[in-house]
């Protein structure tokens, strides 16, 4: 049953070996050369993605922000309507009213900037929308104060 190999046919064998031993070494080399190509190009995505984030989250606390002093606003509106029948409490709530009414502005004004700076693609937010806010905001404010 055991078969007795001559010298050619011992080197030859050896030879086969030897290039299907060199062919998986080059596979494993690939493929490690692959995976760590691929572990560098991700390397920076989870920093990138956390800076969007918080580029993101920066812009919708700014936009809370504005709504806020909106809100505290329309209070002060309602405070000059309900408790300004006095001429020092009038003019308190009116100036009140006129502070709420600067720092509105000014957030829905440095809104924009904030969300151009994003690198993300916002579809549903229309960069038109912002000068017609500020002149009904401007209009409503005329008979106001």
């Amino acid at each position: 049953m055991s078969k007795v190999f001559n010298a050619a046919e011992s080197a030859e064998l050896r030879r086969a070996l030897l290039n299907l031993a060199s062919l998986m070494l080059l596979a494993v080399l690939v493929t490690g050369i692959c995976g760590l190509f691929a572990v560098w190009s991700l390397s920076g995505l989870p920093v990138r993605t956390a800076n969007t984030l918080n580029q993101v989250t920066g812009t919708l606390d700014h936009a809370r922000l504005a709504h806020a002093h909106f809100k505290t606003q329309v209070q002060e509106w309602k405070n000059i309507l309900l408790r300004g029948d006095l001429p020092a409490d009038r003019a308190r709530y009116q100036m009140a009213f006129a502070n709420e009414k600067q720092a509105t502005l000014a957030l829905l004004q440095a809104l924009p900037a904030r969300i151009a700076q994003l690198d993300v693609a916002f579809s549903s937010v229309d960069q038109g929308q912002f000068p017609s806010l500020f002149n009904a905001h401007r209009v409503a404010q005329r008979g106001l104060c």
